[in-house]
C-alpha cells in the first residue's frame, strides 16, 4: 500500500486526495536488471524465468500509483533496465487497461531525435518455468502475478463512444 500525498486545497480549504498533483512523474521501478547483463555479468547467475512474473505486480502498482499522481495533461515516463516484456510492455499495457481511457501512450521521439529506440512488442510468450511456455499470459498462473517502457499522458476520462488513440 502506498501512502497518499496531501494535494492542493479545494475551494472550501480542505486538502484534496493525493491524486493529480504533479505535472511530471518518473516511475523508475525495481526490475530484474537483465538489460544490464553485458556490463554486469553477475546478473546471469541470479536471473530466473520467474523474475519478471514476480516483479510485474509491484511494477504495475508503482506505475499506476505514479499515474494517479499526475495532473490532467501530465507526462509520466516508465523506466526499467530490463529487456523482458513482462517488466516493460506488459506493465504499461496493464496500467493503460486499469486507467479505463484516462491514460494514453504518446510517441515522444520528436522531442529526442538523437535517442536510439525501438517500438515495443505487442504480444509475448510467457515462460512460467522450464516445463511450460504460455503463449497467452492470461493463462499463466504464478504466485502474485496478474499477467513496456513507454510514456503516458493523462487525459480527461474517456467519454461514451469516444475512440482512444494508443
Amino acid at each position: 500500500q502506498f501512502p497518499d500525498l496531501v494535494g492542493r486545497r479545494d475551494v472550501e480549504g480542505a486538502h484534496t486526495q493525493g491524486t493529480g498533483i504533479f505535472h511530471r512523474v518518473l516511475a523508475d521501478v525495481p526490475c530484474s536488471g537483465d538489460g544490464t547483463m553485458r556490463k554486469n555479468p553477475e546478473i546471469w547467475r541470479k536471473w530466473r524465468t520467474l523474475s519478471g512474473l514476480q516483479l510485474h505486480p509491484l511494477q504495475t502498482d508503482i506505475a499506476y500509483h505514479g499515474a494517479r499522481l499526475l495532473q490532467v495533461g501530465g507526462l509520466m515516463v516508465f523506466s526499467t533496465c530490463s529487456l523482458n516484456p513482462l517488466e516493460d510492455e506488459a506493465v504499461v499495457a496493464e496500467v493503460l487497461r486499469r486507467s479505463e481511457g484516462a491514460l494514453r501512450l504518446v510517441d515522444v521521439g520528436d522531442r529526442f531525435p538523437g535517442l536510439k529506440r525501438h517500438e515495443g512488442v505487442t504480444s509475448w510468450p510467457v515462460l512460467f518455468d522450464r516445463r511450460r511456455l504460455f503463449e497467452d499470459p492470461t493463462k499463466a498462473k504464478a504466485p502474485e502475478a496478474d499477467a513496456a517502457a513507454a510514456d503516458a499522458v493523462k487525459d480527461e476520462p474517456k467519454k461514451e463512444g469516444e475512440d482512444m488513440a494508443v
